[in-house]
């Protein structure tokens, strides 16, 4: 769920609008439009570097929460407390295996999907990531001590207002789970200039990838 006002990688228009017209991020051909599924834990800026990636590679974007949110009528948080975890992964995985049907990926070279945080941890999730052979999986990983301390307090997330020991639990469940699922990872730092890591980003999907590589990693953090 994306709000105004989260302190975390936020992202100035004029920044964007920047990173975007840079010749560093300007889009590529056809060829290198394969769709990208971008996974990670809330907060570690899945939504804000993939809609800046996405409009500078001239894919559309689509945050799967929102898609969610707009199937169910209400917020995550407002469904997860209405009817469990367990009603909430069943329907993140319809959601997930909608936008990779065929009817829906067809045309789908020009897509960037952004993940709940959580969905791995559905093995019916699990499963469709890691037999999805039509693009690119990526793991965007930020420090979870950024992650605490960012978000530890929204009361707004599924899973807000967990305390620090809860959400450090969470991601060494997880972690494993992002390494076995995505194609490449993606490091960035606990403070970055985001409009440089949007960049950066779009750069590094726009270089060929070797098809049999899995899990090769780019550190942002090292680079800047």
């Amino acid at each position: 769920m994306n709000q105004p006002g989260r302190p975390a990688l936020v992202l100035s228009a004029a920044a964007l609008v920047g990173a975007c017209c840079s010749g560093a991020v300007r889009g590529g051909g056809p060829s290198q439009r394969r769709p990208v599924i971008l996974i990670g834990m809330r907060g570690a800026g899945k939504t804000t570097l993939g809609k800046g990636a996405a409009q500078a590679l001239g894919l559309e974007f689509e945050d799967l929460d929102e898609t969610l949110e707009q199937h169910v009528g209400m917020t995550c948080r407002e469904f997860v407390a209405a009817h469990g975890w367990t009603a909430f992964r069943s329907k993140e995985l319809e959601v997930l295996a909608a936008s990779l049907a065929p009817q829906s990926s067809a045309g789908c070279h020009n897509r960037m999907l952004a993940c709940g945080g959580g969905v791995v941890e559905s093995a019916g999730a699990m499963a469709l990531l890691r037999a999805w052979q039509g693009g690119t999986i990526v793991w965007i990983d930020r420090p979870i001590d950024a992650i605490i301390q960012a978000f530890g307090g929204d009361a707004g997330r599924p899973w807000g207002g967990l305390d620090e020991v809860k959400l450090r639990e969470i991601f060494s469940r997880r972690k494993p789970l992002y390494e076995q699922a995505c194609h490449h990872r993606f490091a960035v730092p606990a403070c970055c200039d985001v409009a440089e890591a949007i960049a950066e980003l779009s750069r590094w999907l726009r270089q060929p990838k070797d098809e049999g590589q899995r899990r090769a990693v780019w550190d942002f953090g090292a680079a800047t």
